[in-house]
């Protein structure tokens, strides 16, 4: 036991070192959950020890140093592989005879010096002992007070809830005509409210679409990428909110593009990403990750490390709302119940499907079967009918609090989802419509948002954060670019439009095949025309009124001329507009 305690310290302690190292040397994000330095151990000491006691029961039919190098050596060997899976593109069984080597030289001194070692072992595992602790301690703390500040905004001053439905197309919502009943409660919600009928993501993918509703700026103008974080150049929503004395809290699900770690956090009094939970406790180190793996493939089930339920997070925001007492807050949520492996309880995980589905978990870069896409749709549908359920349970919430009267809520999403409509699945590898065409709805009674309102007309999510500054009564101070959708709703036109663009810059590591492999892409929708850009492809143009699945290229049909020629025009300028970034 005490071979495996000092293993677990120097592989948890050591992992966490590393992490911090590769943040200082590499330029891209490096995942680090600040509760690591005393989790990452006991995620160690549940997955080693028995590994450790299994090499000791065996050297014991040899005798009782034999047992002990045994131990020895499977003690050094498995923070050695551990530390070393963090190295990418290495073959594990690579990875595995270097963490050998390491270990036949631990074992070397074991054997060598045997007094030395013990001592070595003993005050290694009491200093690393302590450094896990005042880290522990020092982690909670930092949590319980990062509490707002004491300025206030004045108590006439709305709140503010963004809501934003990880990976939620709009098509696939009953509040937007989907036949099966996914969303009643967003239905609810517009009926109190606006809906927005074609809402289009300025990415197909998490980072540069939550960048975009931040700073009301195309992912062009920014500096997000696959690999590059939201720098601290542009002003955000929480940046704007927290000047203004508001209280300023984020609480997300998705821990990779939505951690703290993408830039998204800043502005922020409050912002909650990774959890304290068995499955993140568990995942905390490499091989920790590993049994993950391991147990979801022996047991058919979709456990992931962390993942936080759209329950956690609203009871989470909850918790924190009611600390506010009557001071105006700005709260972003991102639920990720829709993102998958779509795995959600019962009786949502086979709300829509008659028998278990092939299969939970999309395969990027596998042509499903048909019953694999009918299955990955019926369950992504219960996904989605869990996630508003808890949607209800937080607008009753806030409703019986006497918040919500006194809240903007804007629920949206970031991107959409394919389920091979054009051949491939998920999101980030292509700009068309279903990826791009996300839930926008807007209820703001007392701000003079008329309820049960449809705009038809097609809006960017890009003028989202002007939308909420207006509501605010903040479009006077405010340095945000983009264009209020309010005129929309009042029966007019939206005054200097922001265009309705749409980015995708080269993606790695998928299939030629997929469209984002050949470079980079840009779409515009115009009216009620999308057109789509590649780098070796021909143009695309669909009608996304008549076709919003896009499956009827219509470049070689009778489009008035002058439309696509406007939108080419249009589309070329702002591709040459590009601040090259990427």
């Amino acid at each position: 036991m005490r071979l495996a305690l000092w293993s677990a310290l120097v592989a948890g302690i050591g992992e966490v070192a590393l992490r911090l190292l590769a943040r200082q040397v590499l330029s891209r994000p490096v995942f680090l959950n600040p509760a690591a330095v005393w989790m990452a151990p006991l995620s160690a000491l549940v997955v080693f020890t028995p590994f450790i006691a299994l090499a000791w029961l065996v050297g014991r039919w040899w005798g009782g140093r034999v047992a002990w190098l045994a131990a020895v050596a499977a003690a050094a060997f498995l923070p050695a592989f551990d530390g070393l899976l963090l190295v990418p593109r290495v073959h594990q069984a690579a990875l595995a005879t270097l963490a050998a080597g390491v270990a036949s030289q631990v074992l070397w001194v074991a054997r060598r010096h045997a007094e030395l070692f013990a001592r070595l072992v003993r005050w290694s595992t009491a200093l690393l002992g302590v450094v896990s602790v005042a880290g522990g301690v020092v982690t909670t703390r930092g949590i319980r007070s990062a509490q707002s500040g004491d300025v206030g905004a004045g108590d006439a001053a709305p709140s503010v809830l963004l809501l934003v439905l990880d990976t939620v197309r709009a098509m696939e919502l009953s509040a937007y005509g989907y036949d099966r009943l996914t969303s009643p409660n967003l239905a609810a919600l517009a009926a109190d409210g606006v809906r927005f009928d074609r809402a289009i993501a300025t990415a197909p993918w998490t980072l540069p679409t939550h960048a975009s509703l931040f700073t009301g700026r195309f992912q062009r103008d920014l500096s997000v990428g696959w690999m590059t974080p939201l720098d601290t150049v542009p002003p955000t929503l929480a940046e704007h909110f927290s000047a203004l004395g508001y209280a300023t809290g984020g609480f997300v699900a998705n821990l990779h593009f939505t951690s703290r770690e993408y830039g998204l956090g800043r502005g922020f009094q409050v912002y909650r990403d990774y959890p304290v939970s068995g499955s993140q406790l568990i995942g905390s180190t490499m091989l920790g990750l590993r049994a993950i793996e391991v147990y979801d493939g022996l047991t058919g089930q979709y456990v992931q490390a962390g993942r936080k339920d759209a329950k956690r997070v609203v009871d989470e925001f909850l918790a924190w709302q009611s600390s506010q007492g009557r001071r105006p807050y700005f709260a972003f949520l991102n639920l990720f119940d829709a993102h998958e492996p779509y795995a959600p309880e019962s009786p949502y995980d086979l709300m829509f499907a008659r028998t278990e589905p092939p299969t939970r978990k999309l395969l990027v870069g596998r042509r499903h079967s048909p019953a694999e896409v009918q299955g990955l749709r019926d369950a992504y549908d219960g996904a989605i009918a869990s996630l508003d359920a808890q949607l209800g349970r937080l607008f009753a919430e806030l409703r019986r609090r006497g918040a919500l009267e006194h809240t903007i809520v804007v629920v949206t999403a970031d991107h959409g989802e394919e389920f091979a409509e054009h051949g491939y699945v998920s999101h980030g590898n292509g700009l068309n419509f279903p990826a791009l065409h996300v839930p926008l709805v807007v209820r703001w009674p007392k701000g003079g948002v008329p309820r049960n309102a449809v705009v038809t007309s097609s809006v960017s999510l890009v003028d989202v954060a002007a939308t909420i500054i207006d509501l605010a009564g903040g479009s006077a101070q405010s340095t945000f670019p983009g264009s209020s959708l309010a005129p929309l709703w009042r029966g007019g036109s939206q005054p200097n439009a922001s265009p309705i663009l749409s980015e995708l810059y080269k993606a790695r590591n998928q299939p030629d095949w997929y469209p984002a492999s050949n470079g980079d892409m840009h779409s515009l929708v115009q009216g009620r025309f999308h057109l789509i850009v590649g780098p070796k492809e021909r143009a695309e143009l669909y009608d996304i009124v008549a076709d919003p699945l896009e499956q009827t290229n219509l470049m070689d049909s009778a489009v008035p001329a002058d439309t696509l020629a406007e939108m080419q025009k249009t589309l070329a300028g702002l591709q040459r507009a590009d601040s090259g970034f990427r």
